[in-house]
């Protein structure tokens, strides 16, 4: 599960904070699950913010990274990961189980800052381009 806090920066709205709670079962490294989460979550918030493929004539617009725009990691708001103990015997796994919630954890706070629901990605023309760091 996700929540994703969002607060106005200078009128526009700005991603505050992520948090996710993970169920992947036994767990053999915290530190490489945590790390997997907050990974995905970049990814996630990278695709919703920043990432837009454009076509001119049927040939895509972005030929290589100095034309597609990716998240930076100066961009990255605080990510608080919490992996909940197993209930099972078993491994499990994390993959990029984080991915897909992010999207409509960030519309859905979005939508409760100001009213406006998101429904095209990215998202990030009307957000403060210091996503989640002060002077970013």
């Amino acid at each position: 599960a996700q929540a994703v806090e969002v607060e106005r920066h200078a009128g526009a709205p700005r991603v505050r904070a992520v948090h996710a709670v993970v169920d992947c079962g036994l767990v053999a490294n915290p530190l490489h699950v945590h790390a997997q989460i907050e990974g995905a979550i970049a990814m996630g918030l990278s695709a919703v913010l920043a990432e837009r493929i454009t076509l001119t004539e049927g040939r895509v617009d972005q030929r290589n990274y100095d034309s597609y725009r990716l998240l930076g990691m100066s961009a990255m708001p605080p990510v608080h990961v919490e992996v909940l103990p197993s209930t099972v015997d078993s491994f499990g796994g994390v993959g990029e189980l984080a991915v897909p919630p992010v999207a409509p954890a960030l519309c859905g706070a979005l939508q409760a800052l100001d009213g406006v629901w998101r429904d095209t990605l990215p998202v990030a023309g009307d957000l403060d381009r210091g996503v989640g760091r002060e002077g970013a």
